[in-house]
């Protein structure tokens, strides 16, 4: 950090006493002079050259406000992901909330894990487990399980790989293993598919969080009163759905559409897609 002149750091009772004195001195020169040419009082002028430079170097470190995200259903699609995050240029203190589905059908599962993998350490990242983690889960430990993860997307994240299984290293599971079934916030909660509005966090049923879209079954606001943050149901045309009490921002980026990221403080969006085109603006207004 630069290094910053501390002569009016009064660190001694002399420091303390030619500060004070030069204070005096300022409003002994022109009791009548006007506020343009008090502040030229050197004294003052001390002051604010070294509250000038303090703002410079605190202004490297960005935004003092950590910063809430939430990224939509990535499915494999890495370079859209790559895009998205140099976009949002995440600080340490930032919230990230993965809504889940990050592997199956787009082009590099493999490429994505390592991405968020390498996430987890440059904020705070909380990645949300998906329908498709679990069936990539359960299709690595029995056959039935493993053919119906095949039908399901999972043979684009097995090429992904290189066609083994066996490819597929200990990190990228470990990460899986961390994802948790829900994350909340003051004025939110991030779920992957669905909630029983009736029921606490802790309590979803695994059907609903995981499994159930809401297309015109949309679930009244949950009990805690906080806005809902989801993915799974992919919204084809590319837009967000905006319910009011439920924010969809699974926006088909396999599908030739969009990555979605929302900034929930600033209640704006970041897009980006394979093509690494990006695209900026404000929520959506609520529609039914």
């Amino acid at each position: 950090m630069e290094d910053v002149d501390d002569g009016f750091k009064f660190s001694g009772n002399g420091r303390r006493q030619r500060a004070d004195q030069a204070a005096l001195d300022c409003f002994e020169m022109d009791k009548t002079s006007s506020r343009a040419a008090f502040c030229k009082c050197p004294f003052f002028e001390k002051i604010a050259s070294d509250l000038n430079r303090w703002i410079k170097v605190f202004s490297r470190f960005g935004t003092f406000m950590p910063r809430l995200f939430a990224i939509g259903d990535i499915h494999g699609c890495d370079v859209a992901l790559d895009t998205l995050l140099r976009e949002i240029s995440p600080k340490r203190d930032d919230v990230i909330v993965g809504i889940g589905d990050y592997v199956d059908r787009g082009p590099n599962s493999a490429g994505v894990l390592e991405i968020l993998v390498d996430l987890v350490s440059r904020c705070r990242f909380v990645p949300l487990i998906g329908n498709h983690e679990i069936m990539m889960f359960k299709g690595m430990s029995g056959r039935r399980d493993f053919d119906f993860w095949m039908t399901h997307g999972g043979q684009a994240t097995l090429a992904s790989y290189g066609g083994d299984p066996r490819a597929i290293p200990q990190h990228h599971m470990l990460f899986l293993s961390h994802c948790v079934r829900y994350h909340e916030e003051e004025d939110y909660f991030f779920v992957h598919a669905n909630y029983a509005p009736d029921l606490a966090l802790d309590d979803q049923p695994d059907d609903l969080l995981f499994w159930t879209h809401i297309f015109d079954n949309v679930p009244p606001p949950h009990r805690s009163g906080k806005t809902a943050v989801v993915g799974h149901t992919p919204q084809v045309t590319g837009e967000i759905r905006n319910i009011g009490h439920i924010l969809m921002i699974d926006t088909h980026c396999f599908g030739n559409q969009w990555l979605t990221a929302v900034d929930l403080n600033e209640k704006t969006f970041i897009r980006t897609n394979n093509l690494m085109q990006i695209q900026t603006g404000p929520l959506p207004a609520v529609s039914e």
